[in-house]
């Protein structure tokens, strides 16, 4: 499954990024004395820097407190407690993970995943050919409204594509 997902996501590429932007997936397994997690962890390269993955120490103590609480919610409001960060993705499975690259490529809009409150969309879709240069320029106008590390995308398919 993965290997048709990756060749849909490379063939979204802008032409500009194809030989600097790769995405991979890989699926840890931590064993535990009666239990074993599976945690899938996404990538994103660019020029063979990691630049996104997702969280799995952060996963392993939602499911962790999961399984003792019964309470989802309580349980990222522990794991987000002990470790002080949010995995702000809040992936937990697989089936989550590959419903939001799914819906990406097969259900949302370009114009639904660049105004979506989820970052993942929004990073996919500055990533996008189907993002044109007039968008990149309006995000690179209100680019001090974002976060400092989505920046780097923008600036990087800006760059990519000779707008700055």
């Amino acid at each position: 499954m993965w290997s048709k997902t990756k060749k849909a996501l490379e063939n979204r590429l802008a032409e500009c990024l194809r030989d600097r932007v790769y995405y991979t997936f890989a699926r840890h397994i931590y064993y535990d004395y009666h239990w074993s997690y599976h945690f899938p962890i996404f990538y994103i390269r660019v020029d063979k820097e990691t630049w996104f993955a997702t969280n799995p120490q952060w996963n392993y103590k939602v499911k962790e407190y999961n399984r003792i609480t019964r309470n989802y919610q309580k349980a990222v409001d522990m794991a987000t407690k002990e470790m002080g960060t949010l995995d702000m993705f809040g992936y937990t499975d697989d089936d989550y993970l590959m419903e939001m690259v799914h819906n990406y490529l097969n259900v949302y809009t370009i114009d639904e995943c660049m105004n979506h409150g989820n970052y993942f969309y929004r990073i996919l879709a500055v990533l996008d050919r189907r993002t044109g240069k007039r968008k990149i320029k309006a995000l690179l106008d209100n680019i001090d409204n974002e976060p400092e590390w989505f920046r780097k995308y923008i600036t990087l398919r800006a760059t990519a594509q000779n707008i700055i």
